[in-house]
């Protein structure tokens, strides 16, 4: 086990940060000694003097003050440092510890789990929501639809020009939208085949039985067809009534998306609650080992940690 290296380098960021503090403190020290003789001297001044250096004095007073803060601050980070560098021990010395003990087929089975499951609610949770930006898109089309009719119906009217006007420029604004519904509906289509070749993937992996969703939910194709060339050679009437006709198919294809993106959700939770239980009961058993190390590092120390990974497994990924 490489336990010594992981130690080697916590006892290296240690003396580390003990040089730094004691050169911060040294600094703030020196810098307050500084600050006060400042504000000495310019009280032993007469009021004439007082009134003449007074912009000087406090300009460099206020930097001074501002270099006492920074300092301080600077030594207040420090114990956040040394614990984020015990945590980074305990991570990483546990995972050495644990992938040579009795529970190490466990850990890597959670952990492949935990990546699939992952994978699969990134993919899911942007399918869920390109479509409901897909059916916000329609609905906005279907109404710049109905608004090119209404000028086209007042244009054959009135034949005013500035009526005629308005009808030809909301006649490009329907184009326009039309096409952002294809944009929509290829985004959506392009994320759900990400999605469905995820989970073909999954249903032939033994290693997650309780996965079971139903994912055979496939578009109309006739439906989804190029909406922004048919814009061009049907009527309004009838680009608006095939919009409506894809919502409706559309619709429940993408609550079921919604709500399978809910299902693996509380799947990934309940996963990630499983996995931290026997990471951070495997983590306890560190303990005895590091003090044999002369490092300290209690039981609550460690039961604090909620990282599922060490830093070296995570930059792996």
């Amino acid at each position: 086990m490489n336990i010594e290296i992981h130690v080697r380098n916590y006892n290296s960021k240690m003396s580390g940060f003990y040089a730094k503090t004691a050169q911060a403190k040294d600094d703030l020290q020196s810098q307050q000694s500084a600050l006060q003789e400042h504000i000495a001297s310019f009280e032993n001044r007469n009021i004439l003097s007082k009134v003449f250096y007074f912009f000087p004095y406090a300009l460099r007073k206020s930097s001074m003050e501002n270099r006492v803060e920074e300092l301080n601050r600077k030594i207040s980070q420090f114990p956040r440092g040394q614990n984020d560098a015990l945590r980074v021990l305990v991570l990483e010395s546990a995972r050495e510890l644990m992938l040579n003990g009795d529970n190490a087929d466990d850990v890597l089975r959670l952990e492949q789990e935990h990546r699939i499951l992952s994978k699969l609610f990134r993919l899911t949770d942007k399918t869920a929501e390109s479509g409901e930006r897909a059916l916000k898109t329609i609905k906005r089309a279907i109404k710049s639809l109905s608004d090119a009719e209404d000028l086209e119906l007042m244009d054959a009217v009135t034949k005013s020009k500035f009526i005629s006007s308005m009808s030809t420029l909301q006649n490009f604004s329907a184009s326009d939208a039309t096409a952002q519904v294809n944009q929509a509906l290829s985004k959506f289509q392009k994320n759900m085949n990400k999605k469905q070749s995820c989970w073909s993937e999954i249903k032939h992996d033994t290693l997650i039985e309780t996965v079971d969703f139903v994912m055979d939910m496939v578009v109309d194709s006739g439906l989804v067809d190029t909406l922004g060339s048919l814009f061009s050679l049907i009527s309004l009437s009838g680009t608006k009534g095939k919009l409506k006709r894809l919502y409706v198919e559309l619709e429940p294809i993408i609550n079921s998306v919604i709500a399978e993106r809910e299902r693996v959700s509380a799947q990934l939770s309940h996963h990630v609650n499983e996995m931290l239980a026997l990471k951070s009961a495997e983590r306890t058993k560190i303990i005895p080992l590091l003090r044999s190390h002369g490092i300290e590092v209690t039981s609550e120390f460690v039961s604090s940690i909620t990282e599922l990974y060490a830093p070296s497994v995570k930059s792996s990924k």
